[in-house]
């Protein structure tokens, strides 16, 4: 998934079937935080079936985090789309 575009019944049916799912490039914006804050019990189970997140600041993977993505599972990895030389 690219960006934090989470697609729980994907995700589901992913973890049914054990095969590793990986966020790229994750952002959570200042304007979207607040929204994702209301459904946070829903995305804990979503996110957590999640293998890898790869989050683009230190405060993006500390929002997905808050959120209940699993910590040892969040890494910040800078925007990949425009950090490559």
């Amino acid at each position: 998934m690219i960006e934090t575009e989470i697609w729980p019944n994907l995700l589901k049916e992913m973890a049914r079937r054990g095969v590793p799912s990986v966020l790229l490039n994750g952002r959570i914006s200042d304007r979207s935080i607040g929204k994702y804050r209301l459904i946070a019990p829903f995305l804990k189970k979503t996110l957590g079936r999640i293998s890898s997140f790869c989050m683009q600041s230190n405060l993006d993977a500390e929002r997905i985090t808050e959120l209940g993505a699993p910590k040892d599972r969040v890494r910040v990895t800078g925007n990949m789309k425009f950090d490559i030389e």
